[in-house]
């Protein structure tokens, strides 16, 4: 169900990546905790779910290694959907931004927070 965009500033991650969302669902979840290890999705999955968010991890900071690897891009994305409350993460895309793309050359990536439906 899409109810509207709202584009909330970006916030710094590890110093290494700049991480955007807009929000797609005007309900709000509880956190997750820190332990909690949120599965990642390369497909939507068959399970009925809400998309929370639309999340953009962006590198920023080019002395911070965790740039350099795909995997640094998609823990940002992580770490912003548990704070979402989602359940799942949805990948959309993970890639190579080129130099002056928000910043600074690294990977990049963007999916969807989402939370089962009941």
């Amino acid at each position: 169900m899409f109810v509207g965009i709202v584009i909330v500033g970006g916030m710094l991650f590890g110093c290494g990546y700049e991480v955007t969302q807009a929000m797609m669902s005007n309900q709000t979840y509880p956190p997750k905790l820190e332990s909690y290890q949120i599965p990642v999705y390369s497909t939507p999955p068959e399970r009925p779910y809400i998309a929370i968010a639309k999340i953009y991890a962006f590198p920023r900071n080019p002395v911070d290694v965790s740039i350099w690897s795909a995997d640094g891009a998609i823990e940002a994305l992580k770490k912003k959907a548990k704070e979402l409350g989602a359940d799942a993460l949805v990948l959309k895309r993970v890639d190579m931004a080129p130099t002056g793309t928000r910043g600074q050359r690294g990977y990049s990536a963007e999916g969807y927070a989402i939370h089962w439906a009941e």
